[in-house]
């Protein structure tokens, strides 16, 4: 599923910490795109974010061995966007259709989850 260049709903940030960014938005399911977007999520489907951002503060580390990759760190940023996509760049990003009164519970299971994996990975 592509929709581009259409805005399914105004996303509410919710909070900015260090696993990452949390999101809310309310999508009309009388929207036809917004209705095929949720079904998507809600079939797994549609299992990734996309971020449109601009780095306003970032942290680099050249490492010592030569084969080794450069680690970037972005501090702070300027969010331009955000879409749910199939196939996310970073397969850590996580899209998911929950209702308002359960989602503290999911927030919590989901944060839990994502520190179990970054631990495995030795993400910190």
């Amino acid at each position: 599923m592509t929709t581009i260049g259409r805005l399914l709903a105004r996303p509410a940030l919710r909070d900015q910490g260090r696993m990452g960014l949390w999101f809310s938005a309310d999508l009309d399911p009388s929207n036809t795109d917004a209705a095929l977007a949720l079904s998507s999520i809600g079939r797994r489907e549609t299992v990734g974010m996309s971020f449109g951002f601009r780095p306003t503060k970032e942290n680099r580390l050249e490492p010592e061995d030569y084969n080794a990759l450069p680690e970037r760190t972005i501090l702070e940023a300027e969010l331009f966007e955000i879409s749910a996509v199939i196939r996310p760049a970073y397969p850590q990003s996580y899209v998911d259709v929950m209702r308002s009164d359960n989602a503290a519970n999911a927030r919590r299971r989901l944060i839990e989850k994502m520190e179990r994996e970054h631990k495995l990975r030795g993400i910190r």
